[in-house]
């Protein structure tokens, strides 16, 4: 069964849309740091991912 689906789009974040999760999830991973150290690793991996979002996408327009 692999009938092609036409009317599904995946949508890829811009690198609008990634710098702004970016800079929210970098705000939190400050207030992490003082306040909540457990939670800071997980938003740091998060930030590098979205890093590395950001850096295909510009690769992808080079």
């Amino acid at each position: 069964m692999s009938e092609k689906t036409e009317n599904h789009t995946h949508h890829l974040p811009s690198a609008t849309d990634i710098s702004r999760e970016m800079e929210q999830v970098k705000r939190e991973y400050d207030i992490a740091l003082k306040d909540r150290p457990e939670h800071a690793k997980a938003l740091g991996e998060r930030l590098r991912k979205l890093e590395a979002q950001l850096q295909e996408g510009a690769r992808g327009k080079a």
